[in-house]
């Protein structure tokens, strides 16, 4: 009816702003699935205890234990020492996870604690961690009965936010859809006398269908959150060098049941970013060959990647609940994240072929030339450089991608308003760049913020113009390269190359003499070079920025004028130094034996 459409049309934009923010803070993939039935009866009452008779039949929780019988119910003290993996093969333990998880949670629950003779009574508080076959289920409730909606909300942000600006008031039962009007009728007569007899709503009933309408409308009476988390309990495994990945059926996360994952993307999970141990890459056959030009020098050029690029799933749920309905909002989700950085290595050893006849050898000095330089590189160059196809997503510097699915469902007034089972949503950020060497700091990503969120648009007919902000991560690095100096199988000398801008950089190797042996005898020495283990070390800040544009116009002249970005350098946050290894997976040295050093003893 067009009277309760006006009444919760802002809880209608309110419920498009939480898709806005769960699409934000999701990053990620998962296939879209049809709901899992909830079984009828009892078997739920016991493992969901007093949460059993608060959920629909498509929440999360609800739907993980219709799949799979919990192994037990773990009290507060169990979950100290308990382990869960909460990131790339990482443990934490389960009491610490709970209290960060539900931290949002504790803080409506403190704020209802001051609120003082807003509420009925104290906040009722539940907590419910279930062990699952190789997971844990986390629930989390604070329960508040409202008297006075305005004193709440001045001392809750959560309550606040939740109630917004309220619709026209008050709302009559006659306005109501039939099924609303059912539904009324349906509590008046009966839930309603298992209330207490000071309850909010209970006292409201006593003056008619129309008084509980505006209480239910004005947000008094019962009022619930309930956060739920699905946490692994051990590390995804790792067969025969893939990881298995979980499986995925109606929607849910099948903790326990794995299968050899076929994306790259899931197969990065086993690495780490930053100094974690990597397989080193095997050498291919174009290091060991011996090119030598004409002129007696061997010339070389080799991609390297550094960085990584990392896929991460997960599963959360969140509910508000209030009198006859609620809004409950579930994600299952994966993303994939990556800062690549493109390295070219170049350069030439001379001399590589020394052959010398003579009545002795004597020492040699070869030089090498080499020259690293960064760049924004082609999807061609990704795969020269040994990334998985999977993970070369067209040759971006800087990939951030999400697919998540997500269900939620909005209830009031025994009507559900929005039910979206199971919907899929995917974006796309990554970006080119080329990684900066030594020199002013630049921007490598800027991620602009719309003038529509930030309310800065401006229309008055003969101007019209914006204003838009932005962020701008901005750096400048330096490249890095263990060097050795190869003398037939041995290695005679190490150290560390550091490449500041994209010049050439010499080093010299003495090679000793061959020994002298009789008139007519030959020798033969191989010798040459590695250069390994690429690391790009960037020193990063965050810069805000700001661009402005406005156009003007009046019959026979109209013009545009914008400033570009400007960066904001006075609020410039330094984020400090981060170190890129060897991605994960691409090629991890450029070694030359091929060099040859010849003596004959003759007599002179």
């Amino acid at each position: 009816m067009p009277q309760t459409a006006r009444v919760w049309g802002n809880m209608r934009a309110r419920l498009h702003l939480a898709i806005l923010s769960a699409t934000l803070l999701a990053a990620g993939a998962a296939a879209p699935a049809a709901a899992q039935p909830r079984p009828q009866g009892g078997p739920l009452a016991l493992p969901l205890g007093t949460f059993a008779a608060r959920l629909d039949d498509d929440a999360l929780a609800v739907r993980h234990v219709a799949l799979r019988a919990p192994l037990r119910t773990l009290g507060a003290e169990a979950l100290r020492g308990r382990t869960v993996v909460v990131g790339e093969r990482e443990t934490e333990d389960l009491q610490a996870v709970a209290t960060r998880v539900f931290a949002e949670n504790a803080g409506f629950e403190r704020e209802a604690q001051n609120s003082g003779a807003a509420l009925q009574r104290r906040p009722d508080v539940a907590v419910q961690a279930l062990e699952l076959p190789d997971s844990v289920m986390l629930m989390r409730s604070t329960r508040v009965v409202v008297r006075d909606p305005s004193a709440l909300a001045r001392g809750s942000a959560a309550f606040r936010t939740f109630l917004g600006e309220r619709g026209p008031l008050p709302i009559r039962r006659d306005a109501l859809s039939a099924e609303s009007r059912a539904g009324l009728d349906r509590f008046m007569a009966g839930e309603v006398a298992t209330l207490p007899p000071d309850d909010p709503i209970a006292i409201a009933a006593r003056q008619g269908p129309d008084a509980v309408l505006r209480a239910i409308a004005e947000g008094r009476g019962e009022f619930e959150v309930i956060d739920t988390i699905v946490l692994p309990t051990r590390p995804l495994p790792v067969v025969d060098g893939r990881v298995q990945h979980l499986l995925m059926r109606d929607g849910l996360m099948l903790h326990g049941q794995f299968v050899g994952s076929e994306s790259a993307l899931l197969r990065a999970l086993g690495a780490g970013i930053g100094r974690r141990a990597q397989p080193p890459a095997a050498p291919r056959d174009l290091r060991e060959q011996a090119t030598i030009d004409a002129d007696g020098r061997h010339r070389f050029s080799q991609g390297f990647l550094a960085g990584f690029t990392r896929g991460l799933a997960w599963e959360w749920e969140k509910r508000w609940r209030y009198t006859s309905g609620f809004f409950r909002i579930s994600l299952g989700a994966s993303f994939g994240f990556g800062v690549r950085i493109p390295i070219e290595l170049s350069g030439q050893l001379e001399p590589a072929h020394i052959r010398r006849r003579d009545a002795r050898d004597r020492d040699d000095v070869v030089r090498l030339n080499a020259t690293a330089r960064t760049l924004d590189a082609d999807a061609a160059f990704y795969r020269r450089a040994g990334l998985d196809d999977d993970l070369v997503r067209r040759g971006h510097e800087f990939v951030l991608e999400a697919r998540f699915y997500y269900g939620l469902k909005f209830r009031v007034f025994w009507h559900d308003w929005v039910h979206i089972r199971r919907r899929e949503i995917g974006f796309d950020f990554s970006d080119d760049f080329t990684p900066p060497l030594s020199g002013p700091e630049r921007n490598l990503v800027r991620l602009e913020i719309p003038a529509s969120l930030t309310n800065t648009r401006l229309d008055l007919g003969v101007l019209r113009g914006e204003a838009q902000a932005g962020i701008g991560l901005q750096g400048r690095g330096r490249v890095g390269f263990d060097y050795e100096a190869l003398w037939g199988d041995q290695v005679r000398r190490r150290q560390r190359l550091e490449f500041y801008r994209a010049e050439a950089q010499t080093i010299a190797e003495t090679l000793p003499a061959l020994p002298a042996g009789r008139v007519g005898d030959s020798v033969r020495q191989r010798f040459g070079f590695r250069i390994a283990d690429p690391e790009y070390r960037l020193n990063l800040s965050l810069v805000p920025q700001l661009r402005v544009g406005v156009r003007v116009g009046v019959d026979g002249f109209s013009r545009s004028f914008s400033t570009g970005w400007i960066s904001l350098n006075q609020f410039r946050v330094d984020l400090g130094t981060v170190s890129f290894e060897r991605h994960a997976g691409t090629d991890g040295d450029y070694r030359f034996a091929g060099g040859i050093k010849e003596f004959e003893h003759i007599d002179a």
